[in-house]
């Protein structure tokens, strides 16, 4: 039986890419009977209505902040069994929905679906080289029931962007108390969700989404943040992302996921310590660092665990040189990362 979809396009106080992330979804290969488009933003702009109204897009004017809310929202006027989030600043491959389509088509029990993406620069869907749009390894079936600690710290580090994310709407519907004050870590929520759920779980190799690099960015990756906008943003963000973390505990004491949420807090606790502006934080530092270590007990990769534990303990006398070594690391990453653009 072919499921039928929703896209779920979220957009909030920013107008200028909205269009482009709609054409995209209309665009699709798959036919557009088999799939439903939620807009759901909180201002009102003439010329993306009147594109809502022409294609029988359900436009929804939320005053909801958070991208957990839009999508809880979202999810009470959508109709599909396989909700595909868009954020508005991103771009769907146009083999995107058939993809997702096929792969809850041949495996009816499918919760999950997570395709891979690249990022570009500039305002049009980017060239991607063949070889990068399309893998010569076949989709991942997973069971969420038997996931390692280390298995579950790889997904979260592919799973970074809602816009790859496909998952069964019964699944986001169980989980709307977890993702409906979600600001933060929704992609990451929505894996949790997955994973609780017990249903399987799909990565796809093949690039379907693209993700705008741009500097008007809500994340931290946009190329034109400022030093001190960084470090208030990563505070920010660890905060929020630290909340969310213990909320999720609520629902996982005592299941194998259990153990990811704790490092994940610890992780997140140590972050927001070190980019604090209050001594009382850093001085917590230490209490951070050994909730991290017992976390860690080699089901994550070392390096990482290393990096963060120097770094916090350089922190407690040297804030600001951590903070501004962190600041050139994430300039350098952006500025060597495989960003496509048109010729």
């Amino acid at each position: 039986m072919t499921p039928k979809l929703t896209v779920v396009i979220s957009a909030y106080n920013r107008r200028e890419f909205v269009e482009e992330a709609i054409l995209s979804v209309l665009g699709q290969t798959l036919p557009r009977s088999q799939y439903q488009i939620v807009l759901i933003k909180n201002f009102g702009s003439e010329s993306v209505d009147s594109l809502a109204d022409k294609n029988q897009i359900v436009n929804v004017q939320s005053r909801d902040v958070g991208l957990g809310d839009k999508y809880i929202e979202a999810l009470e006027v959508s109709d599909g069994d396989v909700l595909c989030f868009l954020d508005d600043d991103d771009l769907f491959d146009r083999r995107k929905l058939e993809a997702v389509s096929r792969a809850f088509s041949e495996y009816p029990e499918l919760g999950y679906f997570h395709n891979r993406y690249v990022p570009f620069r500039n305002d049009h869907v980017p060239l991607v080289p063949a070889k990068v749009a399309k893998h010569s390894s076949k989709a991942e079936l997973l069971s969420s029931t038997s996931l390692e600690p280390r298995d579950m710290y790889n997904l979260i580090q592919l799973n970074v962007n809602c816009s790859s994310i496909s998952m069964k709407r019964e699944i986001v519907a169980s989980y709307s108390d977890l993702l409906r004050p979600c600001k933060a870590a929704v992609d990451v929520l929505l894996l949790y969700a997955a994973i609780l759920s017990r249903k399987p779980m799909m990565v796809c190799p093949d690039v379907l989404t693209y993700y705008r690099i741009h500097p008007t960015n809500m994340s931290l990756t946009s190329p034109s943040l400022s030093f001190a906008t960084f470090v208030k943003g990563r505070f920010e963000h660890s905060k929020n992302s630290y909340d969310e973390y213990s909320r999720v505990l609520r629902h996982c004491v005592g299941a194998p996921i259990e153990k990811m949420v704790r490092f994940q807090l610890a992780w997140n606790n140590m972050s927001m310590n070190i980019f604090s502006d209050q001594i009382r934080d850093r001085l917590k530092i230490v209490t951070s660092l050994v909730d991290l270590l017992k976390g860690w007990k080699g089901n994550y990769p070392m390096a990482k665990v290393v990096q963060i534990s120097l770094a916090g303990i350089a922190s407690i006398a040297l804030p600001g040189s951590v903070r501004h070594y962190s600041y050139r690391q994430r300039n350098r990453v952006i500025l060597d990362a495989d960003v496509y653009e048109l010729a």
